[in-house]
């Protein structure tokens, strides 16, 4: 994306300065600013409520704005904040860092599971409509109605797998 970038602003630089830059000029200029781009992390655009305001838009300001902010605009916590967090972190013991991961797991394993069965009847739908041919054989309908239960089938399986592979993750890790 930088690159159509910095070729766009070199493209139009070229158009601006007149007929006198060639092609191959213009691929040196997109390769030198490449280059210097390189190195340098994109600079970002601190948006204010002014320019929200004059775009139309609502500003919505939270309310850990008061916060006094670092150099690169994050806020900052409070320095009692931070004792308090640390202590939080480090009081976990090995037992509840683990029924954390657990839980984690059990709630990944609980959304695929209820998605492969959301799948399981879409596929048993999409049959059924294939199954009744009082519509025809040979229709456009029945032809989308087979796409349809091909990719339902092909998700079903991916599914499936990363059902199994999560059921085998909590087997090495000692899950249940």
């Amino acid at each position: 994306m930088r690159v159509l970038h910095a070729a766009t602003l070199v493209a139009a630089a070229a158009i601006l300065t007149g007929p006198v830059a060639s092609a191959q000029s213009l691929g040196e200029a997109a390769a030198r600013e490449k280059a210097k781009r390189k190195g340098k992390p994109e600079p970002s655009k601190v948006f204010t409520d002014d320019d929200l305001r004059s775009a139309g838009g609502v500003a919505n300001v939270p309310a850990a704005v008061d916060a006094p902010a670092s150099a690169d605009g994050q806020a900052k916590p409070a320095e009692g904040e931070k004792a308090g967090q640390a202590k939080k972190e480090k009081e976990k013991s090995p037992d509840e860092l683990q029924a954390e991961q657990q839980a984690a797991w059990r709630k990944k394993v609980d959304h695929i599971q209820s998605e492969v069965n959301r799948i399981r009847q879409m596929v048993a739908a999409i049959q059924a409509d294939l199954n009744d041919t009082s519509g025809g054989v040979y229709t456009p309908r029945r032809a989308t109605l087979q796409t349809r239960l091909d990719e339902a089938q092909k998700n079903l399986a991916d599914g499936e797998q990363t059902l199994a592979n999560l059921q085998e993750e909590g087997r090495r890790n000692g899950y249940r």
